[in-house]
C-alpha cells in the first residue's frame, strides 16, 4: 500500500535507504496519514483523497464532494435496507411454505369506481417512497386548485407486466364523485379522471401492518392464483382502506390496505 502511495505521489517517504529500498517515514507525516486514512475510510477514490489532503480545492470544492459522498453513502444505505428486507422476506415465505397461508383470498366483485389519478415512472425501487410522497402529495394540491373533493379510499396502480427495481410504472389516485363538471376539470389539469369498470371477479386479499411489509400479502395472492389456476385479467389494485396512507408528509406506521387483482373464469 506504502508502495503504491508512493508510486501516485499520495504519499512519498521521508528518506529511502538506497541499500535495501526500505521506506521511511517522519512523525511529521502522520497528520497527513491520518487524513488519508479518514478519508478512505470514508469510500474516497485515491485521486479525490490527494487532492482533499493537499488542499488543491477550496472550501466550497471540498464542501461540495463531502456533500456527493454523504448522498452516495445514503443511497447505498437505502440499498442495504431494501436487499435486506428483500431476505427477510424471502425467509419468511420460505418459513410460510411449511406453514398454514398468512392471508386468506376471497373472490369477490369490485364495484365501478371514478378516480382522479396521477401516474409517474419511478425510477428506482431506492426511491419508491420519496415519489409516493410526492405524487400523492401532488394528487392532493390539484384536487384542492380544483375545488373537488377526494371521497376515497386511496387506490394505487402498478402498470408493470413482471417484477422490476428500475423504472416502475404507478398511478396513485382517489376516488371521487364523477360529477361532469369534475371531469371536465381534470381535462385540463396534470391529473387523470379514471373510470374502473364493474369487475365481476376478482381475488382479494385484506392485509394490516406497515406498508413497506405488504409484499407478503402480494406473494400470498400470486401463489393462490398459480395453485388454483386462475388467470390475471387486469393490474392490481391497493385500495387504502384505513385512509390516506401519508399524514402531514409522514408515512403511518400501520395501514389496512385490500389487494384486488382481476381474475378470469376458473379454467376447469
Amino acid at each position: 500500500m506504502l508502495r503504491h502511495y508512493d508510486q501516485i505521489g499520495l504519499l512519498k517517504p521521508a528518506s529511502i535507504d538506497a541499500d535495501s529500498g526500505y521506506r521511511f517515514y517522519s512523525i511529521d507525516q502522520l497528520p497527513r496519514i491520518n487524513k488519508i486514512m479518514y478519508l478512505k475510510n470514508l469510500g474516497f477514490p485515491l485521486q479525490v483523497i490527494a487532492e482533499l489532503v493537499d488542499e488543491q480545492i477550496s472550501l466550497e470544492e471540498m464542501e461540495a464532494k463531502l456533500l456527493k459522498r454523504q448522498q452516495e453513502l445514503e443511497h447505498e444505505i437505502t440499498l442495504s435496507h431494501i436487499h435486506l428486507n428483500e431476505v427477510k422476506e424471502r425467509l419468511r415465505s420460505i418459513h410460510l411454505e411449511r406453514a398454514a397461508p398468512l392471508y386468506e383470498v376471497n373472490i369477490k366483485s369490485a364495484d365501478a369506481m371514478v378516480v382522479a389519478s396521477f401516474r409517474e415512472v419511478v425510477p428506482h425501487v431506492s426511491v419508491m417512497g420519496e415519489y409516493c410522497l410526492q405524487m400523492h402529495t401532488t394528487l392532493y394540491a390539484e384536487l384542492r386548485r380544483l375545488q373537488i373533493e377526494p371521497l376515497g379510499p386511496e387506490v394505487t396502480f402498478y402498470h408493470q407486466d413482471s417484477y422490476s427495481e428500475t423504472d416502475i410504472d404507478m398511478e396513485v389516485s382517489t376516488a371521487i364523485a364523477g360529477t361532469s363538471a369534475q371531469i371536465e376539470a381534470l381535462a385540463g389539469s396534470l391529473l387523470t379522471c379514471r373510470h374502473l369498470a364493474y369487475e365481476p371477479e376478482v381475488a382479494s386479499v385484506v392485509y394490516s401492518g406497515s406498508v413497506e411489509g405488504i409484499e407478503v400479502a402480494i406473494f400470498e395472492l400470486l401463489k393462490w392464483l398459480g395453485r388454483n389456476d386462475w388467470t390475471v385479467a387486469g393490474e392490481m389494485r391497493e385500495l387504502h382502506v384505513s385512509g390516506p396512507v401519508h399524514q402531514n408528509g409522514v408515512l403511518v406506521e400501520r395501514a389496512v390496505i385490500e389487494l384486488q387483482l382481476p381474475i378470469d373464469s376458473h379454467i376447469v
